[in-house]
């Protein structure tokens, strides 16, 4: 999802009302793009999955996401949703930022960075900071993607409180490919994610997840529905399987 950016349609009446008045309006229209480019958006989701796991009890969640991205290719992100259940380790909300460097090195796209996650709420330390590196390239309407994001050996991923167990570290891959349905405002997606460290950030440990889905674009308005699995045998109290397969239906506003 690449939403406009605020700077962007601010700009957009002036550029239509000058060129009713012709001359000085073809200059505006070769304009530079802003140097600052800011967007935001809400989402309401059926399901909130982290990396495959469900940390909303598989109820439905609310979030928001801030953007920014500078033409140098910093770019920053603030994004916010609601949690719930024993999933989530007694935390509210899940608030995470993203500070990175984005580049082209000839037809690929490198991302540089690190998040920050922080489980608002919960009982005890539960933040993570995550460096992480990123791929994009893309082939007419197919966009292949591929990330590794590594939490080095931090007391927030310990598995215990003794030795060598105070610390622990996790990575995380990931590879996404996203189809552009050619005349339509369709989108499929498709990625598969495998997660290796002390199960201390989502809670199971050395699993793999996967998903499928399809967006729907209607402007401001994007629509999903997704269908997410893994083969995480995580139970928990309740009875639930924060990784078993399911349906998550997401509608997302953008500003």
């Amino acid at each position: 999802m690449h939403p406009a950016g605020l700077c962007g349609r601010a700009l957009l009446p002036a550029l239509l009302l000058g060129g009713v008045t012709a001359a000085p309006a073809a200059a505006d229209m070769t304009d530079p793009p802003p140097a600052l480019d800011l967007s935001a958006g809400v989402t309401l989701a059926s399901d909130f999955r982290l990396r495959g796991l469900s940390l909303s009890n598989r109820r439905a969640s609310i979030g928001a996401t801030i953007d920014a991205s500078h033409i140098s290719g910093l770019h920053a992100q603030l994004r916010a949703a609601s949690l719930s259940g024993p999933a989530a380790r007694g935390a509210d909300a899940l608030v995470e930022l993203a500070a990175g460097y984005r580049t082209m090195a000839g037809p690929v796209e490198l991302d540089l960075g690190a998040r920050y996650f922080a489980f608002a709420g919960s009982t005890g330390t539960t933040d993570v900071i995550e460096p992480y590196a990123a791929l994009g390239y893309d082939i007419g309407p197919v966009s292949l993607s591929a990330s590794a994001h590594y939490a080095p050996r931090q007391r927030t991923l310990a598995a215990g409180t003794t030795g060598r167990e105070r610390r622990a570290d996790n990575l995380y891959l990931r590879a996404g490919l996203d189809l552009g349905v050619p005349g339509t405002p369709l989108t499929l997606a498709a990625h598969i994610g495998r997660d290796t460290g002390s199960g201390q950030l989502t809670l199971a440990r050395r699993y793999t997840e996967w998903g499928l889905g399809l967006r729907h674009s209607l402007g401001p308005l994007t629509l999903a529905l997704d269908y997410a699995d893994s083969n995480a045998g995580l139970q928990l109290a309740n009875g639930r399987r924060p990784g078993g397969a399911g349906l998550i239906a997401r509608a997302t506003l953008d500003f």
